[in-house]
């Protein structure tokens, strides 16, 4: 089920109206006193913008680093806050679009990112209790060579997700496929 569709006009995704009706979105919906509901569509598309693999943030693994970079595009009231029907929305929407291949990928990138942290907090000076070095400087090395590989598997994965991804969206519900003329392309 496609729930949002990305708009390359506005860089936003456009909602299937079944969104509404799902619960932890429809929270956000009902929530929203306003008469246009913009409060609900920005936090949605805050949603879709955290989770899809479409989206122009799914490469940032630093998550106050995406939250501050989507909060300059997501038209959301100045003292809007991340709070929990968000965060429910968030992993409703993970689930949603769950494959073997998104879980990969998550847990590749946490593990890049560990590994940069671990590279960027070494010091070649810092000695054990004994005056030995901590850090053996040919294992570091060695460690930062297989970084290009760590990364074309990282990129590899990217591109099932993708692959993935796209299968999905040309599914519709109950897993049939697509006839031929059900493509939404209006007679002519």
């Amino acid at each position: 089920m496609q729930l949002f569709e990305y708009n390359a006009e506005t860089g936003l995704p456009q909602f299937d109206p079944i969104i509404f009706e799902l619960k932890p979105f429809k929270v956000l919906v009902d929530r929203d006193k306003s008469k246009n509901k913009e409060v609900a569509k920005a936090e949605l598309a805050f949603v879709w913008l955290w989770c899809d693999y479409k989206s122009d943030f799914s490469s940032i693994i630093e998550e106050d680093v995406k939250l501050k970079e989507i909060l300059n595009i997501v038209s959301l009231p100045d003292k809007w806050k991340l709070d929990n029907k968000v965060k429910e929305s968030i992993s409703f929407y993970k689930e949603l679009v769950k494959t073997v291949s998104t879980v990969l990928l998550e847990k590749t990138k946490k593990v890049v990112t560990k590994l940069s942290d671990f590279l960027e907090d070494i010091d070649f000076t810092k000695t054990d209790d004994n005056g030995r070095l901590v850090f053996d400087m040919k294992k570091v090395v060695d460690t930062t060579t297989q970084i290009p590989k760590l990364l074309a598997t990282l990129k590899e994965i990217e591109l099932r997700v993708m692959e993935e991804q796209s299968n999905l969206e040309k599914q519709i519900r109950g897993n049939k496929e697509l006839a031929v003329w059900e493509d939404g392309i209006d007679d002519v």
